[in-house]
């Protein structure tokens, strides 16, 4: 499966932008949460078939860049909501020893939404709500960190007040990746 993530960074220009983006992607293939990534100004495999034609890089600040950040947030907002809404009824129609042992002698939750009796799966929705990168995590921090929540995303865009930042530009550059 494809997903299209964005990493936010600094950096002093587009070209040093998509070198610290790079880095962010490369550690997260190397950590084998994704198989791979492609940036968007690569020719070969470009994503611009599958994702439509989005700049290789992006100046955070810029108002129509600033809506696809937040939408991208509410993307991961959504995510979560749809996982701990299951863990919930996981949690609510199930003993705990039926969902260690992922064994039950009757459904107890329909399965019309997941194909399967969700308890064979519980563990997988768990990870989902706890997981800080990967699938269902659609923004990446200047260091490579998931950025899971809306506080994080704030620090990020104010540069955590670190003055290293301070002369550096907010970038967000896209890439597909493959997991």
């Amino acid at each position: 499966m494809h997903a299209l993530i964005y990493a936010i960074v600094y950096a002093h220009n587009e070209e040093e932008a998509l070198e610290k983006a790079k880095n962010v992607f490369g550690s997260l293939v190397e950590r084998h949460v994704f198989d791979y990534f492609v940036t968007f100004n690569e020719t070969v495999l470009s994503p611009k078939d599958r994702w439509g034609d989005i700049p290789a890089v992006m100046n955070a600040l810029h108002p129509d860049v600033m809506k696809r950040i937040s939408d991208t947030m509410d993307l991961t907002w959504e995510e979560f909501k749809y996982n701990i809404t299951i863990v919930r009824r996981l949690l609510d129609a199930y003993t705990d020893e039926e969902v260690f042992e992922e064994n039950t002698k009757e459904e107890k939750i329909g399965k019309e939404e997941l194909a399967i009796d969700p308890i064979y799966i519980a563990r997988h929705y768990f990870d989902c709500i706890a997981r800080s990168e990967g699938p269902g995590i659609y923004l990446y921090d200047n260091d490579g960190a998931g950025i899971t929540s809306r506080q994080h995303l704030k620090n990020v865009m104010n540069k955590w007040n670190d003055k290293r930042y301070e002369d550096l530009d907010i970038w967000l550059v896209p890439a597909d990746v493959h997991f």
